[in-house]
């Protein structure tokens, strides 16, 4: 009988005391409150939330509220595929927090989406391991080509205009920019 308790307190204890527990423990998801009051230790990380979807700010985009504050959820460019939730619906949102704006224009963070789950449907939108460029790079959006659609280019630049203007190859694949296309430093570089 002795001989059963000591196992069994040592498997305990074991249990208590092992690093998956301690995993666990340190990759409890935050609260938008969490990510809001630090955003800068949250960036690129995948996190889940659960809220209710608040009003539509843009296209694709709408307000996750979990009771402690509020954060506006990406899912995606709508060309690509519309997604809507109607406001009161209770989701489970999983996605990388990302800074919102441009370097030096920054406006807080958001949640880009990669899984949505309502009580009727779970929207797959992407790898929610966020492991290379999203679904939509590369394809239909025009690139800021002046149709209006938001796009993603990443990979090296192997050719690009004078300016911004004009014709870009990255990573194998090319877009025309127009002036008003926006680029982000890191994406800008020469070959």
């Amino acid at each position: 009988m002795r001989l059963v308790l000591l196992t069994t307190a040592l498997v305990v204890l074991f249990v208590l005391a092992s690093p998956a527990r301690l995993l666990i423990a340190q990759t409890a998801d935050p609260t938008i409150a969490e990510i809001q009051a630090n955003p800068t230790s949250y960036i690129d990380r995948v996190v889940t939330i659960v809220g209710v979807a608040g009003a539509a700010v843009d296209e694709n985009e709408f307000l996750l509220d979990d009771g402690t504050g509020q954060i506006v959820v990406d899912t995606g460019p709508p060309w690509y595929r519309q997604i809507g939730v109607p406001t009161g619906t209770s989701v489970t949102i999983t996605g990388q927090i990302d800074w919102m704006g441009y370097p030096g224009d920054r406006r807080g963070v958001d949640l880009d989406a990669c899984r949505v789950v309502t009580p009727t449907e779970t929207i797959e939108i992407r790898d929610c391991a966020f492991n290379g460029p999203p679904p939509w790079a590369g394809g239909g959006g025009g690139g800021g080509g002046g149709d209006g659609r938001d796009d993603d280019f990443y990979g090296v630049v192997e050719q690009r205009p004078a300016g911004v203007a004009g014709t870009w190859l990255i990573g194998g694949r090319t877009f025309v920019a127009s002036d008003s296309t926006r680029l982000e430093p890191t994406t800008a570089r020469s070959p």
